[in-house]
């Protein structure tokens, strides 16, 4: 089982991981999140795709029993492959959004949150920093200082904080999926179109600073 279920709602492709207890990103995960965007993009009644999570978090990144042993698609690619859909992609986070689910969500052109979500990137606590185009997308949205707090101390910040930051967009209501949803297809029919990240500049010049330190992994 690739813990990732697909379903239509009309013109939206719905990507659901479903991975317990926590929606680890395993090379099952990310394959199945990756032939789910495939399979979107090549149906041209597919005008959106929402990537959200079941049980108590959205995700909390990688599999550690995964680590040291990479094997393709790499959640660096993954990302990569969402942030340049030509087909709008909206993350519905919820509960805890740590690490490579972080970069998962930021890989995506919008983010709603549920209230109560918690949100980080706590890999320095393991020795590492963010691999899979965290220190390139998430500085772009907030700016370079409070991108570098999150990276260097670990520390998650609540779904109120992260709108604050521009980490999110807006707010989930009662009903999180249709709230989702409906602003997916409110985006279709304006036809903003796709907003990676890589198109802000909140940055400064912290990214060209990390680049080196991201290798895509």
């Amino acid at each position: 089982m690739s813990g990732v279920t697909l379903s239509r709602e009309g013109p939206i492709q719905v990507l659901c991981l479903s991975a317990p207890p926590v929606n680890a990103l395993s090379r099952a995960v990310r394959q199945g999140l990756w032939d789910g965007v495939d399979r979107a993009l090549a149906d041209d009644a597919v005008k959106g795709i929402l990537i959200e999570g079941t049980g108590r978090s959205f995700s909390v990144g990688a599999n550690i029993r995964e680590l040291g042993r990479p094997e393709a698609p790499g959640l660096g690619e993954l990302c990569t492959f969402i942030e340049n859909s030509p087909k709008p992609v909206l993350a519905l986070i919820h509960g805890q959004t740590l690490g490579g689910g972080l970069e998962l969500a930021l890989a995506a052109h919008y983010r709603m949150a549920v209230p109560g979500a918690q949100i980080g990137l706590p890999e320095i606590k393991l020795g590492l920093l963010p691999g899979a185009g965290g220190t390139q997308r998430l500085p772009r949205l907030t700016g370079a200082d409070a991108a570098l707090e999150m990276m260097v101390s670990g520390k998650s910040v609540s779904a109120a904080q992260a709108v604050d930051l521009k980490i999110v967009d807006r707010f989930a209501g009662d009903d999180p999926h249709a709230d989702a949803r409906n602003w997916l297809l409110q985006i279709i029919d304006k036809a903003p179109g796709p907003r990676p990240a890589s198109r802000f500049q909140g940055c400064g010049g912290l990214s060209k600073r990390l680049q080196y330190l991201d290798r895509g992994a």
